[in-house]
């Protein structure tokens, strides 16, 4: 049995020299034989010359250097695509997730589930938090495929879904709606959240919004039913107000005065539900555009350990 470990990093200099020696620790102690891929998204600190001298040290640290930073929804998928393992069991680089639950996930494995997500025990009490909050409350209701809630993408999936990912030949994948679509037997393991004790999260709001979109765009209707009701609804307001200023100046034709601030009213809310339409239009067809030219996922510089090298 080869257990394959995948940790995406990103300027975590401070962090991926115990994240290493953390997974070595847990895995030894199984007595599994493992390779442990990091992804580097082309780190601005002294990340990859960490990872140089610790692939040094250890033929089974693997490591994948990207051209540039692709972000983190391509380059840990990516890298999941790399592993030759029985199992692919994904874990942040930051130490967040404790390393404890890799014996869980193989357990459950053996147990006979394709999938195994690690899933957090407590919710975030800050106002990002709060806004995931609502996120994932929407995406329960809205998604087409079962959305588990503080799921954040870790856990394990046997190489035979593994192999499903590589015939899809996804590009920019939503991997929490993903295991779902796959899953043929999936349940799910709870660990209690670890604050990382160097650096900073690489997270931010735009990153956030940016993934929830992608969420919604790849697996719920929503923002296409959106578009048609608010299409709907301001078709409504703006006959019902040109109907009512029309039939105003039929009635009270000398005394009534048209004048510009109801056009210009009715002009920018039109414009606005216009250019929020073609927004939610412009996600699919960004979508539709990166698979029709197949965009790479990721754009290597190097590997380190892999085959002969």
């Amino acid at each position: 049995m080869l257990v394959s470990i995948v940790t995406p990093c990103y300027n975590e200099e401070g962090n991926i020299a115990s994240t290493v020696h953390g997974i070595r620790t847990v895995m030894e102690g199984l007595g599994l034989d493992y390779e442990h891929v990091v992804i580097d998204n082309a780190s601005t600190d002294r990340t990859v010359e960490e990872l140089r001298r610790l692939a040094s040290e250890d033929r089974r640290l693997k490591v994948i250097l990207n051209a540039r930073n692709f972000g983190q929804i391509r380059s840990p998928y990516y890298a999941t695509l790399a592993t030759t393992g029985d199992v692919c069991i994904n874990l942040p680089s930051d130490g967040e997730v404790p390393f404890s639950i890799i014996p869980q996930l193989i357990e459950k494995w053996r147990e006979g589930y394709s999938i195994v997500n690690a899933v957090k025990e407590s919710q975030d009490k800050s106002p990002i938090g709060f806004l995931k909050s609502l996120y994932q409350k929407l995406m329960e209701r809205a998604s087409n495929v079962e959305y588990i809630k503080n799921f954040s993408g870790y856990g394990l999936v046997d190489a035979s879904i593994v192999a499903v990912f590589r015939e899809m030949r996804l590009v920019y994948p939503f991997y929490r709606g993903l295991v779902s679509e796959v899953s043929g037997g999936a349940t799910s393991i709870y660990y209690e959240h670890i604050q990382r004790k160097k650096g900073k999260s690489k997270n931010n709001l735009h990153s956030l919004v940016d993934y929830g979109l992608l969420g919604l765009v790849a697996y719920s209707k929503l923002p296409l039913s959106l578009a048609l009701y608010c299409g709907l609804f301001s078709s409504v307001i703006a006959f019902g107000v040109g109907l009512y200023y029309l039939l105003f100046k039929l009635v009270y034709w000398d005394a009534f005065e048209f004048g510009l601030a109801p056009s210009l009213i009715l002009m920018s809310f039109l414009l606005g539900v216009t250019l929020m339409l073609l927004a939610i239009v412009g996600e699919y067809v960004y979508q539709i555009f990166i698979i029709v030219r197949q965009t790479p996922i990721v754009v290597e510089k190097e590997r380190i350990n892999f085959g002969k090298d």
